[in-house]
């Protein structure tokens, strides 16, 4: 199957999606765009198949935190609790936001 899925970019956001694939500062082509995209749903099916049994999601979303994971903590080790407690509630929040 052939697919036309039409994708609406900025030049900026052209940048940013070039940027962020490879440090370059100039904007994406249709090509490079199109590579990419494919690698993307490419990537979804292999992930697909190294599963033992479907359906196993590859990325399993936490939603409810009680703690701030490690690598995190390590990160923001500075901050009061106070402050470490509204980050929790602010990904709590955005957790909740995406279970819907």
């Amino acid at each position: 199957m052939n697919t036309n899925i039409k994708i609406t970019l900025t030049d900026e956001q052209r940048r940013l999606v070039q940027m962020q694939l490879t440090g370059k500062q100039r904007m994406i082509s249709r090509v490079e765009l199109t590579s990419f995209v494919t690698g993307v749903v490419m990537g979804v099916m292999d992930c697909e198949t190294q599963t033992k049994s479907a359906p196993v999601p590859c990325f399993a979303p936490r939603f409810d935190l009680t703690d701030m994971p490690a690598k995190y903590a390590a990160m923001y080790g500075d901050k009061p609790e106070h402050w470490r407690l509204g980050w929790i509630k602010g990904w709590n929040l955005v957790g909740e936001s995406l279970a819907k």
